[in-house]
């Protein structure tokens, strides 16, 4: 069955600065237990899957290269923001061995010279004829992998390649001149020192980038991901409690003072092993060193723009100023068509904001809605060492201070 949405803006909008996936399967064929997508209805059942049409994305970038411009999406496209091979699921589960869909569309994706970041936990791009298409591509290959203990990597990942086996295809991609990242995503609190030496390893294997998030721990009691994580971590919901994490959606994550240390520690040590590093957690995103958020893509990407049109856009422009006030410079991009129907109701701002607002001026207010809201969550206020100043500017914006001694190590 074809996959109608394949290509897609996502919600992280706001706060993305490469929100636009592309998904060649709808589903996927792995069981990690902390899957994200399957907690929050991004992958079906299987036997439900649905696959891109290469054809179509095809079409499309024609039709993009030749000015024909039909909606928010092609405008991105237009533009060469990157798209995300793997946003919602992993485009190398066992179906692409004799589908073959992630593979048409890589040379699609190679033939546009598109700026791509590709995510997957398996190993079947270290091979032919992946291998050759991504060494003469416009690809960052990021490789995801739960970290921490042997054992605990274990219970977390099922039906994916042993962490030793991605270290091997990083090091295959890279010595053919392909940029691997290393996403730790989930990465297991109070495991850090096994988080370290998966870091050495990575350097070591010629790896260029690492990004770091902590486990999100589903607690919904009729999952069976919470079920599976309840029996095989039995103290590791009362662990998040006794750092009063708290319950976002279906969800418990840990406060942002919770993981801060540790972060720092893993930044170090991948620095050490002259390597990117990237905060991953979304309240920390402003501190990274590049533009594009967590990945860094815009160190290894050729040809390609990035979204900074957002509330993390804004914050970061403003990082070494005295002050941080709401301000969406002109020069900074917002498509002329709307994006909000890619949006979720919780990321879409308020009904009846649309009348007589053109499509910026929407986007804008939407911005400004999430600056001034007095739940931290998506305004500045939710970002590492970044407070309220009690004060408004001309306009009735909230005006925000940075406290430097967060952008250095504990």
């Amino acid at each position: 069955m074809e996959y109608k949405y394949y290509l897609a803006l996502t919600s992280q909008l706001p706060f993305c600065s490469v929100p636009l996936r592309i998904d060649t399967y709808s589903s996927c064929q792995f069981s990690c237990s902390y899957c994200f997508s399957k907690a929050r209805g991004g992958s079906s059942l299987a036997k439900s899957n649905q696959e891109i049409s290469p054809g179509q994305l095809e079409k499309r970038l024609n039709q993009v290269s030749r000015g024909r411009i039909s909606g928010a999406v092609d405008e991105f496209l237009s533009r060469r923001i990157p798209v995300q091979l793997g946003g919602m699921n992993d485009p190398f589960s066992p179906w692409e061995r004799e589908k073959r869909r992630t593979l048409e569309t890589l040379k699609i994706l190679r033939d546009f010279y598109y700026p791509t970041l590709i995510s997957t936990k398996n190993t079947m791009l270290a091979e032919e004829p992946y291998l050759e298409i991504l060494s003469s591509g416009n690809f960052l290959v990021r490789i995801s992998a739960t970290a921490g203990s042997s054992d605990t990597r274990v219970k977390l990942e099922k039906g994916v390649p042993l962490w030793e086996a991605r270290l091997r295809a990083a090091e295959k991609l890279s010595s053919r001149g392909v940029p691997v990242s290393f996403r730790f995503q989930p990465i297991v609190y109070d495991e850090n020192e096994h988080v370290i030496s998966m870091i050495r390893s990575a350097g070591s294997s010629g790896v260029r980038h690492i990004s770091a998030e902590y486990l999100k721990l589903p607690i919904e009691k009729s999952s069976r991901q919470a079920s599976y994580l309840a029996r095989s971590f039995p103290n590791m919901a009362d662990t998040y409690r006794k750092h009063n994490a708290r319950q976002v959606g279906r969800e418990l994550v840990l406060p942002s003072s919770a993981k801060a240390e540790g972060l720092y520690q893993l930044r170090a040590e991948t620095i050490r092993n002259e390597m990117l590093f990237g905060f991953a957690e979304n309240e920390f995103l402003h501190l990274n060193t590049f533009q594009s958020c967590c990945n860094a893509a815009d160190q290894f990407l050729k040809n390609a723009n990035f979204f900074s049109s957002n509330i993390l856009g804004i914050i970061k422009k403003q990082l070494n100023a005295e002050k941080i006030t709401f301000h969406l410079p002109d020069n900074f991009w917002v498509p002329t068509n709307s994006v909000f129907s890619h949006l979720n109701s919780r990321s879409r701002g308020k009904e009846g904001d649309e009348a007589g607002r053109s499509p910026r001026e929407r986007w804008i207010k939407l911005l400004q809605d999430k600056w001034n809201s007095k739940s931290e969550r998506g305004g500045p206020s939710g970002f590492w060492g970044i407070s309220d100043l009690g004060e408004v500017d001309r306009h009735g914006n909230k005006i925000f201070v940075m406290n430097q001694e967060a952008m250095i190590d504990f």
